[in-house]
């Protein structure tokens, strides 16, 4: 599901993707590799040492036959979520 995002986010051009194997050195350096989530302050944490200015973070959950997929996008500098999405 992560993989798909990513394909369809390339396609925007206005919007400059951080690569993975960037993302895994500053998770490594900030500790958070082995933690299933990234709260708010880690994640404004980890967005400035990518210099990112904006954070997609969020979960997938499955329970049998349903799925629901919880969507924020966090300013870096404020740690403000900008937006929220639930499907």
């Amino acid at each position: 599901m992560a993989d798909m995002l990513i394909t369809d986010l390339v396609a925007v051009k206005s919007i400059t993707l951080v690569e993975r194997a960037k993302l895994n050195l500053a998770l490594d350096e900030l500790k958070l590799a082995k933690s299933p989530f990234v709260d708010k302050a880690s994640a404004v944490k980890l967005g400035k040492g990518l210099s990112a200015t904006h954070m997609l973070t969020g979960a997938i959950t499955v329970l049998g036959t349903k799925m629901r997929i919880d969507a924020r996008v966090l300013d870096v500098q404020s740690g403000e979520v900008v937006q929220g999405k639930q499907v």
